[in-house]
């Protein structure tokens, strides 16, 4: 069932938070937030009234705010669990885990939850904690111990589509450490789609289009579709919503898209991770569009006419 009262709450919470990376505007949720922290926060098992979600994975275009979003749920844990919580933030290298922790530690300086005179909220370096409940937040490198003698309330895996070893297994068995810990999956698609994310990914796309999706896995798939063309602007909202939303400037993709047309591994680029479509064309030696071109039979006198 859904915790419509939860959900009001986090929304009144995240009304307080300040977006330090745009001139300290107001921040709110957009809908597809919403539907993030929804499906994290508010989905709740009728058996027992604990999370219903355990494992979320979200893909989506770069640039429309996952960090932040992912950031304004961990301070909210923080601020609001009224017995002690581990948030811990994952990435490949540990400076990119920390982001996280970074922008959670501006929000609450931001919003005046943590001063430098104090505050429940404390934050330190690489770490947030609050005092009353001792509730802690830090940041971490993938290695295959990873989770080893963490209780995390919530995992945030960031671009878990690069992760290298299996640290997502062992993610998802610390999650039987408590009733009510969960993974968030962060990602862009990446060009190896051999590690353990996408196995678990495809799997849940499966499931989902064949509606036998379980009830603690929620994924949410932002991307262009298989026949959309990646340099036509009207289907880039699918893999960024935060262009419906007017917080993305169209000026700037359209900036990218240009650039990116030149080469083979910008196109590329550019298909994964600015329009969430899996792509590996600049893995090839020459574009297949130009391979499926060539002549069987050709004079290079003829074809090198007027070419140095």
């Amino acid at each position: 069932w859904w915790d419509g009262a939860e959900l009001e709450r986090i929304v009144e919470f995240v009304g307080l938070l300040k977006l330090h990376d745009s001139r300290n505007a107001p921040a709110q949720l957009y809908p597809w937030q919403l539907h993030l922290v929804g499906g994290l926060l508010a989905r709740r098992r009728r058996s027992d009234d604990e999370p219903a979600t355990r494992f979320l994975a979200l893909e989506i275009g770069k640039g429309n705010a996952k960090s932040t979003t992912a950031a304004m749920i961990s301070l909210y844990l923080l601020a609001s669990s009224p017995h002690r919580v581990e948030v811990w933030s994952l990435a490949t290298k540990r400076d990119q885990a920390h982001r996280i922790v970074e922008n959670t530690t501006n929000f609450a300086f931001g919003a005046e939850i943590s001063t430098e005179h104090g505050g429940d909220i404390q934050c330190k370096f690489r770490e947030i904690l609050n005092k009353k409940t001792r509730s802690i937040m830090g940041s971490i490198a993938t290695k295959q111990r990873t989770a080893d003698g963490l209780l995390g309330r919530l995992y945030i895996a960031d671009e878990c589509g690069r992760f290298v070893d299996d640290t997502l297994g062992k993610l998802i068995i610390a999650t039987h450490k408590l009733p009510d810990a969960q993974i968030l999956m962060l990602t862009t698609p990446g060009q190896d789609r051999t590690n353990t994310y996408y196995q678990r990914r495809d799997e849940m796309e499966q499931q989902l289009r064949d509606g036998e999706l379980g009830d603690d896995r929620f994924p949410l798939l932002y991307g262009i579709d298989a026949e959309d063309d990646p340099f036509d602007v009207a289907v880039w909202p699918k893999g960024n919503p935060m262009l419906a939303a007017g917080v993305l400037p169209i000026e700037n993709m359209r900036s990218l898209a240009k650039d990116a047309k030149s080469t083979l591994k910008g196109r590329s680029e550019f298909t994964r991770e600015i329009c969430c479509r899996y792509d590996d064309r600049d893995a090839a030696f020459i574009d297949l569009a130009l391979w499926d071109k060539a002549e069987r039979d050709f004079d290079p006198l003829e074809v090198s006419k007027g070419r140095r």
